[in-house]
């Protein structure tokens, strides 16, 4: 991680050398992945402050390009991840885990009233992650046909419940290992 001033507007932990020790870290910039909007630009229309919200995998992008204007912003060459990547404005991106982030309203998506961020969290990264492929290849669409997962982990967990969701047959293999501990 570059160098820089231990002050700012946002809180967080980071790994900040090689070693992974994870530290307390303050920067500056520009609201978390499920939160509640503070504040808004003034060309926002679909947004009000107090808005419960969700923040995917991008920040921004080009909004203008063939791939933008079919919803395949993934392929934008100019889009922003939420980490990790060089924001309009020449700063970095530094993800979720903080106290705040800044998101152009297109990336932002409405989360409905009284439901609890801490469950929507994982359905914006994990979720659609596992979610778009099983529709691309309509298993949303083949109930009582039999699903597999291997692992229960991050991305198994949410594969079994849009499976049952779908109304699959869903079946977890998992494997055991053998850890030596020095």
């Amino acid at each position: 991680m570059a160098s820089e001033p231990e002050h700012g507007n946002c809180n967080s932990w980071a790994a900040r050398d090689p070693s992974g020790v994870l530290s307390p870290y303050k920067f500056s910039r520009r609201h978390e992945i499920a939160g509640v909007v503070t504040e808004i630009g003034s060309d926002v229309k679909d947004f009000k402050v107090g808005d419960h919200v969700g923040v995917g995998t991008y920040v921004n992008s080009c909004r203008d390009c063939e791939n933008c204007s079919s919803s395949l912003e993934n392929h934008c060459p100019k889009r922003v991840f939420t980490f990790n990547s060089i924001y309009t404005d020449g700063t970095v991106t530094k993800g979720g885990y903080s106290s705040h982030i800044m998101v152009h309203e297109r990336y932002c998506f409405k989360i409905p009233d009284g439901y609890p961020l801490a469950k929507a969290a994982p359905l914006l990264c994990v979720g659609v992650t596992v979610y778009a492929p099983m529709v691309q290849h309509n298993m949303n669409q083949q109930p009582g046909k039999s699903l597999g997962v291997i692992g229960l982990g991050g991305l198994g967990h949410m594969v079994v419940k849009f499976g049952k969701a779908f109304g699959l047959k869903v079946t977890v293999g998992m494997s055991t290992r053998r850890v030596s501990v020095w």
